[in-house]
């Protein structure tokens, strides 16, 4: 999902690995500043996880710690951590919005999906914001792993995982079905019962489905383990 790496090699391999505890590290940095939120008064992750702030600081966390070289895009320039694309970019068969459209668009995104209702609407449009702001692409780089980010700092943050269950490592087991249900949710729409937007209706129904299924398969995963470790204990 993300754009503009270098072609897999030995070297490619060490900087993914690198990546990879980057991503850990911040997924924990989240979670230490959600419970400081109470106290940081003023502290971007105390403000609306919808948010171009959260998705900057998200980003910067996240390759901020990086050496230059694993910053590294295609065309030589170097990924800067928390900055907005101001250029192009096409991922596969989809070309991202242009980058002037973007502070729109983001400010869109933020303003439906902070209002959503809590409880189950706000699952669903969690969902739906995945695909929207990856749909966005709002970054040379990392966008994948920001939006997965953001997507586990919003059910931390709600107190739906107590530190127990991530979606994230759903997405990770089923890494071909998210790829391809997270691309056919970019196709335009088929026709005039699909929707009334630019891009598919049904796509994005099918991208929601699967990532609440994530949810809940993550979430008995952890049960029957949790249910084991007791009889365990009890025998």
């Amino acid at each position: 999902m993300d754009s503009g790496r270098l072609p897999t090699s030995n070297a490619d391999l060490a900087r993914k690995q690198r990546l990879a505890v980057a991503h850990i590290r911040t997924e924990q940095q989240c979670e230490a500043e959600l419970d400081r939120r109470r106290t940081a008064q003023g502290d971007e992750m105390a403000r609306s996880p919808y948010s171009t702030e959260a998705l900057t600081w998200l980003h910067r966390e996240l390759f901020s710690d990086l050496p230059a070289e694993d910053l590294r895009l295609a065309d030589g320039s170097l990924l800067v951590p928390g900055q907005i694309r101001e250029r192009p970019v096409v991922v596969g068969r989809h070309e991202a919005p242009v980058a002037a459209s973007l502070p729109g668009f983001l400010a869109r995104w933020a303003e439906v999906y902070a209002r959503t209702r809590r409880g189950e609407a706000a699952i669903v449009a969690l969902a739906a914001a995945h695909h929207r702001l990856a749909w966005m692409h709002p970054f040379l780089d990392g966008n994948g792993r920001v939006t997965r980010l953001h997507t586990h700092l919003l059910l931390q943050a709600w107190g739906l995982t107590n530190g127990l269950w991530s979606p994230l490592r759903g997405f990770a087991r089923t890494e071909d079905r998210y790829k391809a249900l997270l691309q056919a949710a970019d196709e335009h729409r088929q026709g005039d019962l699909d929707g009334r937007g630019n891009l598919t209706q049904a796509g994005l129904v099918a991208w929601i489905g699967y990532t609440l299924d994530a949810c809940i398969d993550q979430i008995e995963f952890m049960a029957r383990q949790l249910h084991s470790k007791r009889l365990a204990a009890a025998s």
